[in-house]
């Protein structure tokens, strides 16, 4: 049977009517039963009907097409997020990796001048008036500390729960002279720049001669100095240490 709006406004009419369904009496007896007005107006109703049937059908198929592009678009959303998370790990494994090179690198090289972020210099001094320099010391180098010892007893107590970028030492002291710190610095502590300070020595080489052992390159400041003094030695001594290590690194 056809499916067109005719036939199914004479199928639907004739139950209403309850007309035989024989197709070919239906249009007659409509026609009988309604007038020629009345029957155009049903079959207008119901062709309005079946257009309103298959737009609803044309919007469905659209909502559809919508849906399944909206899902489309969510997958590729997900496939480029899952992109970026993997070039992500991959950045952040490339800087771990490269992190480690520079820390086997660090390592393998010789220590620098103070190298920790947080020096100190250890003054070890019995005068007052020369440990009253520490706070301009400070102030002078950044992120430098100035620790105090009496005597070379404290100094070597000192050096060995840490050991400092730099030593200042005197010479006469009480318990442990500076003489002997050094005999120990020299088996032990070598590479740890060393500025000598007396009243009683002019020349350094006369305390070489008073040493035992070798001693390793030092600077010599001769008391009464003032701050200034004191801070190009300082300056001096930790460029003569810079200046080795270059070295050092080009030989290797």
């Amino acid at each position: 049977m056809d499916s067109t709006p005719a036939n199914i406004c004479y199928i639907v009419l004739a139950n209403v009517i309850d007309a035989p369904r024989q197709e070919e009496d239906l249009q007659s007896i409509f026609i009988q039963h309604f007038g020629v007005t009345g029957f155009l107006s049903v079959l207008l109703l119901f062709a309005a009907l079946w257009i309103r049937y298959l737009q609803g059908g044309v919007g469905l198929k659209d909502e559809q097409i919508k849906l399944a592009e909206e899902r489309l678009k969510l997958r590729q959303d997900e496939k480029a997020f899952s992109e970026q998370r993997r070039a992500a790990a991959e950045e952040e494994l490339r800087i771990i990796l490269s992190n480690q090179q520079i820390g086997i690198a660090r390592s393998s090289l010789p220590t620098l001048f103070c190298a920790r972020p947080r020096r100190h210099i250890l003054l070890v001094e019995d005068e007052k008036a020369i440990q009253h320099y520490k706070p301009e010391i400070e102030a002078a180098l950044a992120r430098t500390e100035v620790r105090l010892a009496d005597n070379g007893a404290d100094a070597w107590l000192q050096i060995q729960e840490e050991s400092p970028c730099m030593i200042i030492l005197d010479l006469i002291m009480p318990v442990m002279d500076g003489y002997e710190l050094l005999e120990r610095l020299s088996a032990k502590y070598s590479d740890i720049p060393i500025l000598i300070v007396s009243g009683y020595v002019n020349d350094p080489e006369e305390i070489r001669r008073r040493v035992a052992v070798h001693l390793p390159p030092f600077e010599f400041l001769q008391k009464p100095f003032v701050l200034a003094d004191l801070l190009a030695a300082i300056h001096k001594l930790t460029g003569n240490k810079l200046r080795r290590d270059a070295e050092l690194l080009r030989v290797a």
